[in-house]
């Protein structure tokens, strides 16, 4: 998970409306778009979002969460070059994608619209670096999802900026509450399983594989409470049919999926625990998605010190409110 830094930077004023000098770009796709569709004002307290890589499985699953909240979204992303000029229809709504040429142009435009505005940002990994770069140049507020960049340029980037941000690499917040979990049960009983061994199976899809982030973050806790994950005596199951037999992964969620077991077993084997994660689909990473979102408007309307967060930030909040 991306740590959560401070902020001394005064909250960030009302964006500029955009600049005479993009009068020139009238004649573009996206304003023969805005021909076709006019952006409509949300309704009265409503949070207008932007979700960018629009056509993206876990971005169209945040865009049909939305209709579950008070959210308003924004009918243009940004996506790549190849898809910019294109309309997509997405939950019954229909998205102009933007690439990357002209971004500027119609961000400035939408904010000129939508002051108020916050982007949830699903892109892959290799436009990371740029998107935070062009959100903190704008002064926008965004939730960021995705694992990569160069997280340590991001988040100075991120300092350094009169942006409000929300970024983490794990988003479901039940899944950080079990790290959480962990990680009070490693600080307030350190060594508590010394002389067990720890047994790990896993299954993931293929976008979770690459990082391990749920696995690397237990290893640490797993560490301090007495025990050590061998990373070469995981099991590791990465075959569909293993993954749909073995662990019961049903098979329209092979391509989204969560699995871990850790099991403890004392040294003369009459004592077991287990802690089990198993999550299919997309829903909970949407559903903590829009939590984040208006976390991040509550801090903004608040005009809060501190500017950068992550997912605890939003689980301590609910526990102030609880």
């Amino acid at each position: 998970m991306a740590p959560s830094d401070e902020s001394m930077l005064d909250a960030p004023s009302t964006n500029s409306p955009p600049d005479d000098s993009l009068s020139d770009a009238s004649d573009s796709p996206f304003h023969a778009f805005l021909d076709n569709f006019p952006l409509p004002s949300p309704d009265e307290g409503s949070i207008p979002i932007m979700v960018n890589s629009c056509t993206g499985k876990m971005a169209s699953s945040v865009i049909i969460e939305t209709l579950f909240h008070e959210l308003y979204i924004i009918p243009v992303s940004f996506g790549s070059e190849a898809m910019s000029g294109q309309t997509y229809d997405i939950s019954s709504k229909k998205f102009y994608m933007q690439g990357p040429s002209n971004r500027e142009i119609v961000l400035q435009h939408l904010l000129a619209k939508y002051p108020d505005m916050i982007v949830v940002d699903y892109t892959l990994s290799a436009a990371l670096d740029a998107n935070v770069e062009l959100y903190c140049k704008f002064g926008v507020p965004f939730v960021l999802g995705t694992n990569g960049g160069n997280r340590d340029l991001m988040l100075k980037t991120i300092q350094n900026s009169q942006s409000y941000a929300l970024v983490s690499s794990q988003m479901g917040k039940q899944t950080v509450a079990f790290l959480g979990v962990l990680e009070y049960m490693s600080s307030r009983f350190p060594g508590m399983f010394a002389g067990y061994t720890l047994q790990v199976k896993e299954s993931l899809d293929e976008s979770k594989a690459k990082s391990l982030i749920t696995m690397k973050a237990a290893s640490v806790f797993f560490k301090r409470l007495g025990v050590a994950i061998n990373m070469n005596q995981v099991e590791s199951l990465r075959d569909p049919i293993q993954q749909r037999d073995v662990v019961e992964i049903k098979e329209e969620h092979l391509s989204c999926h969560e699995y871990y077991v850790f099991h403890l077993t004392s040294s003369d084997k009459m004592a077991h625990f287990e802690f089990q994660i198993k999550v299919s689909g997309r829903s909970m990473y949407a559903e903590s998605t829009i939590d984040a979102v208006k976390f991040l408007n509550k801090k903004i309307k608040e005009r809060h010190g501190k500017k950068l967060y992550n997912m605890l930030d939003v689980l301590r909040e609910c526990e102030q409110v609880i």
